[in-house]
């Protein structure tokens, strides 16, 4: 297919138009699956991304990549084979060859990205949608001042609690055990986190979270694989609303953070920490390496700013989930 062939995808998010450009309209439809934000009326766009499924041999001229001076060092992305990343940063822009498997084009300061997808890839097609759409929103919406954070966000009783962590803490077991006592989940993985008026605020794009299988035969074993909207070795994704409807949130006020870690034993705490102790637990997992010097400055001024003017705590969770769930609702009650 030609560039004329592209099919076109509006969106809203907090007042942004969102333009998505495809020329493959099985993976627009993909996209339109995963994403959960309202659909858009068209108009003037204030992201736009440019999705091109493309053969391999024609990447070179479409998107030839800058001066080997602005190359940074190397990075190996896990998906169902290992992907090596070359990048290379400009002050605003970002070029990155996805070795065998794309190529991509930021330009942060337009909010604007292309992505060149080889038509004869390995690459299983959950993780092309999160890399290439699910996560280019969350980054070209630094442009408007939302920052993308790894981390998981609930809300109860009006309250919103932010939960970070190393993978492997046990977020998304948490996230399953809130949604299943009435929390409203934004998202179990990816925030936007943006200031407002009252306050700082998350929002998400997407309702899918995604639980391992462990996790699943211990403590939700009524939560059937095959409900799933993908599976991928033992990791089950699921949209909120089909485990229960009406769970999935937008957007919500941020009242307490909260860096998770696994007690060892059935009973969960809360204990309140100074805000300087949580940077060693939340930046390594949410500053990017392969960021622009003056975005990470900008990203960095934020969310210590954030995380000094929210009450922060250190979450000892526990395996059992009634408890667990307890401690949270009192905590939003408070």
């Amino acid at each position: 297919m030609t560039h004329q062939d592209s099919q076109i995808k509006w969106y809203e998010l907090s007042g942004h138009t969102i333009c998505i450009k495809c020329n493959q309209p099985e993976w627009l439809k993909r996209i339109s699956d995963f994403l959960s934000m309202p659909e858009g009326q068209g108009g003037t766009a204030h992201l736009c991304l440019d999705l091109q499924v493309v053969e391999a041999e024609y990447v070179d001229r479409l998107m030839p990549l800058p001066e080997a001076q602005l190359k940074i060092p190397d990075f190996t992305l896990r998906l169902n084979r290992h992907v090596t990343m070359h990048t290379y940063l400009g002050n605003t822009e970002q070029w990155t060859d996805y070795e065998g498997y794309a190529r991509t084009y930021v330009d942060y300061l337009h909010g604007t990205a292309k992505v060149l997808l080889f038509s004869h890839n390995d690459i299983l097609s959950l993780y092309t949608d999160l890399l290439f759409a699910y996560n280019l929103i969350n980054q070209l919406m630094i442009k408007y001042n939302y920052f993308s954070v790894h981390a998981s966000c609930v809300q109860f009783n009006g309250n919103g609690i932010m939960l970070s962590g190393n993978s492997g803490r046990g977020k998304s077991t948490a996230i399953f055990a809130l949604l299943q006592h009435g929390f409203k989940v934004l998202s179990d993985e990816r925030v936007l986190l943006y200031h407002s008026d009252n306050g700082y605020r998350g929002c998400s794009i997407s309702d899918i979270i995604k639980i391992r299988e462990k996790a699943r035969k211990l403590f939700f074993p009524a939560l059937l694989p095959e409900k799933a909207y993908a599976t991928i070795d033992d990791d089950h994704y699921y949209n909120c609303r089909t485990i229960s409807p009406g769970s999935w949130l937008a957007d919500t006020r941020i009242n307490n953070f909260l860096v998770i870690n696994q007690s060892g034993t059935p009973q969960s705490r809360l204990i309140r920490i100074n805000p300087t102790r949580v940077v060693g637990e939340f930046f390594p997992v949410t500053m990017k390496p392969y960021e622009s010097k003056p975005a990470a400055i900008k990203r960095f001024n934020f969310l210590m700013d954030f995380l000094s003017s929210v009450p922060c705590y250190q979450l000892e969770f526990g395996t059992d989930m009634d408890r667990f769930v307890a401690l949270l609702q009192s905590l939003a009650e408070d």
